[in-house]
């Protein structure tokens, strides 16, 4: 998981007011990450540091598109993504950003900040539930044909049950409680 100093914004000299950066995040920066939903994409970072005295305020705007798999055909397909959202880095003792919350701990001594990991997790914030191909002008989805026709043959079919009809496991429990009272 190794990546390169272009995601680190230094702190040192930085005064009290805002600042702005700006990132690229690319196929090599989602396949650093091994276990990712996302395997590639171009994905535009802007991020606002406004730097106060006991903390700073980062406002991430990403937009782009990402490499996903498709949960229907499992080809890769791009999927447009688009997310705005902050955090609030409270300084402290030691750095944490494994917190629950929209905030984290830097270290007082810290002269910089990685946001990669950030980025990386917004990105996935934008993720859609489903991932599927977009459909077409028609309606129809535009995944692998072959693979929705081998989806197609081997469909089961669910037969409708009736609210009369028991499961004759529950049945027979049924009559031994019954038996018992």
């Amino acid at each position: 998981m190794e990546r390169d100093n272009q995601y680190i914004i230094p702190l040192d000299g930085l005064e009290e007011r805002e600042y702005s950066f700006t990132f690229k995040a690319d196929d090599a920066f989602f396949q650093s990450y091994e276990s990712g939903e996302i395997k590639g994409g171009e994905v535009d970072v802007k991020v606002t540091l406004l730097k106060k005295k006991t903390s700073m305020l980062l406002n991430f705007d990403l937009s782009g598109t990402v490499k996903l798999t498709c949960d229907r055909c499992l080809e890769l397909y791009e999927q447009p993504i688009a997310i705005s959202d902050e955090i609030l880095v409270n300084y402290g003792d030691e750095t944490n950003f494994d917190t629950n919350s929209d905030a984290v701990t830097l270290s007082r001594d810290a002269n910089s900040i990685d946001v990669s990991s950030f980025i990386y997790e917004y990105s996935h914030f934008a993720l859609p539930i489903a991932h599927y191909h977009p459909d077409d002008a028609d309606g129809n989805p535009t995944c692998n044909a072959k693979m929705i026709e081998l989806i197609d043959k081997y469909k089961v079919e669910e037969t409708e049950k009736t609210e009369d009809a028991i499961d004759p496991r529950w049945e027979a429990l049924r009559e031994l409680k019954n038996n018992n009272n």
